[in-house]
């Protein structure tokens, strides 16, 4: 009888031992609710696209007095507003390939010539600005949206008709089929003058989306909108 009393107790301690496992299992299973999703969002940007147009047909014997069509404007093909600015330099090298003219000639009587003049036909439409970087820019004083085009920066350059060339002159002296004797003064341009020299305008032409001009390019300059 106390054997079997033993037995009983030791089965009942077992049975006790499993149900406390099994409600440890079931409160662990049930310790945690979880879910997960996953959101696919796509974001498509507006296309941009500009088209930088020049034309221009370059000269290969520009004379003086002579004016050179060179057209100059910005067109956006895209569906973003943009900010259009343009800065330009100017170089005269000499025919010698090597000597730098001066853009301004100084005469002999102390006045001075631009020798190339450059003609910009819509001044109204370009603020002209000189930023912190030390260069010159010219903004387009509105913002340029789609298929719209900017006036023209310029329409065209002009060789100055009252630029000085230097000449070497000298004496040459020949005997002609009468025995006479002949004196002919031959003069020819020297290499570091405007006569036989190359001038290059170089055009710089930027965009950017419209309303990060101001701090894209570091400027303070105000443009409209429209």
């Amino acid at each position: 009888m106390e054997e079997h009393e033993k037995r009983h107790a030791s089965n009942r301690a077992l049975l006790a031992l499993a149900l406390l496992v099994v409600i440890g299992v079931i409160g662990v299973t049930l310790a945690y609710f979880t879910s997960q999703a996953q959101f696919q969002n796509v974001f498509r940007t507006k296309p941009y696209s500009t088209e930088l147009t020049e034309e221009f047909d370059a000269p290969d014997n520009w004379l003086p007095g002579e004016e050179t069509s060179k057209k100059v404007y910005v067109t956006n093909r895209g569906d973003v507003p943009v900010a259009v600015r343009i800065s330009y330099t100017e170089e005269w090298i000499g025919e010698d390939g090597t000597t730098s003219l001066d853009l301004i000639q100084t005469k002999e009587d102390g006045t001075k010539v631009t020798a190339a003049l450059i003609n910009f036909p819509n001044n109204d439409d370009w603020i002209k600005n000189t930023e912190s970087d030390g260069n010159t820019y010219y903004y387009y004083n509105k913002a340029v949206n789609k298929d719209e085009q900017t006036s023209l920066f310029i329409d065209k350059v002009t060789f100055n008709k009252d630029i000085d060339i230097k000449y070497n002159c000298e004496n040459v002296t020949s005997t002609n089929e009468e025995g006479k004797t002949v004196t002919t003064q031959v003069c020819k341009s020297t290499g570091d003058t405007y006569a036989g020299a190359t001038y290059t305008l170089t055009i710089n032409i930027e965009t950017v989306q419209f309303d990060a001009f101001q701090t894209y390019w570091n400027t303070t300059i105000d443009i409209p909108t429209a």
